[in-house]
């Protein structure tokens, strides 16, 4: 599995989004990224179809269905020392 991590790099005066690799990264225009603080915002169904998108892999303690019992059990939130901020990519 490859993750891919995007690094503006300056070159003449414009920004190019690269990988861990150095590749040039696709288009990325019309792309937009949002942080959600709670996870009850954010559709279940699209969440573990990324977070968990091979059946054979299945982690847990990413799913919404976790994530979502950690905050509605106030296990996360004010006062714990953990934050939910949830990164969500759409277009």
């Amino acid at each position: 599995m490859r993750i891919s991590v995007r690094i503006l790099h300056r070159a003449a005066g414009r920004r190019r989004c690269r990988d861990n690799e150095g590749a040039p990264l696709p288009d990325t225009k019309g792309v937009e990224v949002k942080v959600v603080p709670a996870l009850a915002a954010v559709d279940a169904a699209n969440w573990d179809g990324v977070a968990n998108p091979a059946p054979a892999l299945y982690n847990p303690f990413v799913s919404h269905a976790f994530l979502l019992a950690l905050e509605q059990a106030r296990c996360v939130g004010p006062g714990t020392g953990w934050m939910p901020r949830h990164l969500v990519v759409e277009g």
